[in-house]
């Protein structure tokens, strides 16, 4: 969290990137924890980008169209 709590120092901002869901996910841990120790620090509402909250397919090709679509969304984000 150090790491964490770094960056949004300087930035004041916060954007998670995470392949899980939003529901239950590292980045939901990961927001709960930035809103306990540094709320005063933000400047603006965290941003999640997660995948759709649909069953991870296991068969490869549908798997590949899961991360291309969460790639195409995190860029979106960073040209912000």
């Amino acid at each position: 969290m150090t790491t964490v709590l770094g960056s949004l120092a300087k930035t004041h901002r916060m954007v998670i990137v995470d392949e899980g869901w939003k529901s239950g996910s590292l980045a939901a841990e990961i927001m709960a924890r930035v809103m306990e120790q540094a709320f005063y620090e933000l400047d603006a509402p965290i941003e999640r980008v997660c995948s759709a909250e649909v069953p991870i397919p296991y068969a490869r090709i549908w798997n590949r169209l899961r991360f291309r679509r969460l790639i195409r969304s995190s860029q979106r984000h960073s040209a912000r």
